[in-house]
């Protein structure tokens, strides 16, 4: 469910974005819709070097960012994980907007459920030879508040998703 989540609400109508969070989701498009929806490639690889252009707001006012995914051993993971049971999957990638981050999304079963787990890295941004730095300039730092709002949004959207995901998948699995 997960693995077409993510890049099922990039296409189509921004309702798909929307309904994630609708008081701070506001528009979600992707660069490649032509290989997001392509049934030859396998679902959970259909964010692997897609960007979305999305503008949402995690507490400051209404945003826009740029979601570079990548695949996650471009990112710096061994796949060889990813099947296991500490992790089903995950979804990679680096931001570029008002404050660059990179994030990680992965989960795997628990218990009735999944265990869902982010991490981000506030401030790093990737060269174009793929390496993962500190985008941050000498003697500056990220204010607090922006990964406090961040650690809020990400709850607030991933709760909602929890409450309609199982629904809207079962409606609209086969429906890119």
């Amino acid at each position: 469910m997960l693995d077409w989540w993510f890049p099922w609400h990039s296409v189509g109508s921004d309702l798909r974005y929307k309904i994630w969070d609708p008081e701070d989701h506001y528009f979600a498009r992707v660069d490649m819709a032509d290989y997001v929806i392509d049934t030859n490639v396998p679902m959970d690889q259909k964010t692997w070097g897609v960007s979305h252009y999305i503008i949402e707001d995690i507490g400051f006012g209404p945003d826009f960012l740029k979601l570079n995914f990548k695949r996650p051993k471009d990112f710096g993971y061994d796949e060889s994980i990813i099947g296991t049971e500490k992790c089903t999957s995950l979804v990679c990638a680096v931001g570029e907007g008002n404050c660059a981050a990179a994030m990680t999304h992965k989960w795997y079963p628990y218990k009735d459920g999944v265990m869902f787990c982010s991490r981000f890295w506030v401030g790093v941004i990737m060269t174009e030879s793929g390496e993962l730095i500190n985008g941050m300039p000498e003697g500056i730092s990220v204010p607090l508040q922006v990964p406090k709002n961040l650690y809020a949004h990400n709850i607030k959207e991933f709760t909602n998703l929890a409450s309609f995901l199982p629904q809207i998948y079962v409606e609209n699995k086969d429906n890119f």
